[in-house]
């Protein structure tokens, strides 16, 4: 992506830049591969503890991961200063939910979810009533407190999980859509790039048309996003292709190819 920005003349050339380019620095992608390394061990864990105590598990992470954090982030707002700490994730603050906590939070819950699929089963209005309803709160909260979007607010953390039950209950067999969904996390790897921030998004004049409001913006913001979701799509699709050969030697390399799925082999209690 770098050296095709230098190509369209969207970015100077400069080795320092382009060395960097070889660093991952995506926060997501980081902590999701760490996540995948710690949930052998999770599973571990999740595997050998019932029910009861796997229910007690939930509500203590919850407890200490997000209603904590959540009132830690309120009381700091309203005082108007960073409290050292007062955080249960770092001695710094919660870092916005930006962390591997985070993370493994909403994994155990995916796991407990997993465990009992039945209780969400079937729910979907429920579900998307306690969306509507934490996203509600949350719109409320950021009138008064800038920590409402936080990844660790509890309100936040409330919200996704119910729109992830959602979303699992729908059964969509669409080969379209399930081809295109497959390719969305290289639209968000791909869509911050310096070729895409200063190219597509350059030129599509947002901040212009920010400034004039109403129809004009909306307009502009589904052309340049529809126009930004198909460009990534189709380069993730050459990358893709072109990384074939790549993973296939990858996948011939045990540990990079650890798999352990619990889940078949447990036993309800």
């Amino acid at each position: 992506m770098y050296s095709a920005g230098v190509i369209l003349n969207v970015v100077d050339f400069k080795w320092i830049s382009f060395l960097a380019e070889f660093v991952p620095q995506n926060y997501y992608v980081t902590l999701y591969c760490v996540l995948l390394i710690c949930s052998v061990f999770y599973n571990v864990l999740i595997y050998n503890i019932n029910k009861e105590w796997l229910n007690k598990l939930i509500v203590i992470l919850i407890c200490l991961f997000a209603l904590w954090p959540t009132l830690a982030d309120i009381l700091q707002d309203l005082l108007g200063r960073s409290l050292i700490g007062i955080s249960p994730i770092s001695a710094f603050g919660n870092n916005e939910g930006y962390t591997l906590i985070q993370f493994s939070l909403m994994y155990f819950l995916g796991a407990y979810v997993r465990i009992n699929k039945e209780k969400f089963q079937n729910k979907n209005y429920k579900f998307m009533f306690i969306y509507i309803f934490s996203a509600l709160i949350i719109w409320i909260m950021s009138f008064k407190f800038q920590s409402a979007w936080n990844y660790c607010n509890l309100f936040v953390v409330i919200e996704s999980f119910a729109l992830f039950i959602v979303f699992m209950n729908l059964k969509i067999q669409n080969k379209g859509i399930n081809y295109v969904a497959k390719h969305v996390f290289g639209v968000y790897i791909l869509h911050t790039s310096a070729i895409m921030l200063e190219g597509l998004w350059g030129m599509m004049n947002i901040r212009q048309h920010i400034v004039q409001g109403g129809m004009s913006f909306l307009a502009n913001m589904v052309i340049s996003v529809t126009l930004m979701c198909l460009f990534c799509i189709v380069l993730d699709i050459v990358l893709q292709k072109i990384m074939y050969p790549f993973n296939a030697v990858l996948d011939r390399i045990h540990i990079a190819n650890i798999r352990y799925d619990i889940f078949k082999s447990r036993t309800k209690e």
